[in-house]
């Protein structure tokens, strides 16, 4: 995770909403458990248990604290679009 921390952001500081290392956790848990295009990645971060996305570093929203996954709604709507990856 050290590592992780390391690398530099290439991200725009604008619209930025989640830490970098949250996201490339999420990425390759995803990889991990199969996932193999961009839409598939979002689909499995959007259906990632809470615990899951507490412990990958996801951030919480909302009084209840609730972790939101960084893929799930740019690769939802990538993935209704029509277009392939």
């Amino acid at each position: 995770m050290d590592r992780l921390r390391a690398l530099r952001d290439p991200r725009r500081r604008r619209g930025v909403r989640h830490p970098f290392v949250a996201v490339l956790l999420v990425v390759a848990s995803a990889v991990i458990a199969g996932a193999r295009s961009y839409p598939a990645i979002g689909q499995c971060s959007a259906n990632a248990p809470q615990h899951a996305l507490s412990r990958l570093g996801t951030r919480a929203v909302g009084a209840m604290g609730v972790r939101v996954a960084p893929l799930a709604a740019r690769s939802c709507s990538a993935a209704g679009s029509g277009s392939g990856s």
